[in-house]
Formats: structure tokens, C-alpha cells, sequence
């Protein structure tokens, strides 16, 4: 396995759309584990054991989709900064 080597001007720009992407990914996937978990809570009987592991389960998950803002924020300044940077690159203008 060879590893590349980091040049001077770090991330490429498709490292950085791919960055993007994940972070959309992620939050996708939390939803959709969140939806799971509340379902399964809905079938089990309250004050159970598995009732109040699932509890804690939906609320780890609500902790981090209230990051949801930030981490879509973050992904989106990733991807603005890396087109100006390829922009810039190919003369284009940018920053």
C-alpha cells in the first residue's frame, strides 16, 4: 500500500466535495437510525428495560442531530472555499 504524498496546498478539491458529501451522508443516517429507534421504542413495554436502553438511545441520537446546523454550515464552507481555490488555480478569479 503506498500513501500519497500531502503537497504544499493540502486537500484536493475533490477530497474536499467528498468531505461535503459525507457530512450530508451522516446526517441522513442519523435521521433514519432516530425514525428506527422511536419505532422500536413505540412496540416495547414502558418502564422495561429494553424501553429505557432505547430512551437512552433517542436522546444520544437528538444530542447529535442538534449539530445538524453546524455540520451542514462547516460542510458547505468546505466546498465554497475548495471551488475558490480550484477557481483561482485555473484563472478563473476567486479569492
Amino acid at each position: 500500500m503506498t500513501m500519497k504524498k500531502m503537497t504544499r496546498r493540502g486537500q484536493s478539491a475533490g477530497g474536499l466535495l467528498s468531505f461535503g458529501l459525507e457530512i450530508g451522508i451522516l446526517a441522513i443516517g442519523i435521521g433514519i437510525i432516530s425514525t428506527v429507534l422511536v419505532g422500536v421504542q413505540s412496540t416495547q413495554t414502558s418502564d422495561s428495560t429494553a424501553y429505557n436502553n432505547t430512551a437512552s438511545a433517542v436522546t444520544a441520537m437528538g444530542t447529535y442531530s442538534s449539530w445538524y446546523s453546524t455540520l451542514i454550515l462547516i460542510g458547505i464552507a468546505v466546498v465554497v472555499i475548495g471551488l475558490l481555490f480550484v477557481l483561482k488555480r485555473f484563472g478563473g478569479g476567486g479569492a
